[in-house]
């Protein structure tokens, strides 16, 4: 009886496989190096108070809340950032990731554009408490995050 080498293949299911693992691989690799392209906007410097008007005002407001300590504060009725210790009238203050409201705000629960909100829905609204970590409830989920995308 002659000793038969039989030849040894690979499944092609299992090859199959072994590529698309290398490609996800590949994918990962390749996302996590690349920059994402991001808008980068100079932040507002703390300007003068504009006194309200009857007209509605569309206006943009850059916040550097990069520092994680410290609060940055906003008057939305005078258009105006607010430094310490003049912070009286402030409506939204921003630190890093955080956000708290000087009244109350009521998280929406749904996808909602800003654009289609045309009038203040009614409550409960959650009151920001000041503690250690000062926070507003309904504000701690305001934003999505996304590991792979950024």
């Amino acid at each position: 009886m002659a000793n038969r080498r039989g030849s040894s293949s690979v499944p092609l299911p299992l090859l199959g496989g072994f590529a698309v693992f290398l490609a996800v691989i590949a994918y990962v690799v390749a996302s996590s190096l690349a920059r994402p392209v991001v808008p980068t906007f100079e932040p507002s410097a703390p300007r003068q108070p504009v006194p309200p008007s009857d007209s509605m005002v569309t206006d943009t407001v850059t916040v550097d809340a990069s520092d994680g300590n410290v609060w940055r504060f906003l008057d939305l009725d005078r258009h105006a950032l607010l430094t310490v210790p003049d912070t009286a009238g402030w409506d939204i203050a921003f630190r890093r990731y955080s956000l708290m409201t000087s009244g109350g705000a009521l998280d929406l629960g749904a996808d909602v554009a800003y654009d289609e909100v045309v009038r203040a829905p009614a409550g409960p609204y959650t009151f920001t408490v000041a503690r250690r970590d000062t926070s507003n409830a309904a504000l701690q989920r305001w934003y999505r995050y996304g590991l792979l995308t950024h």
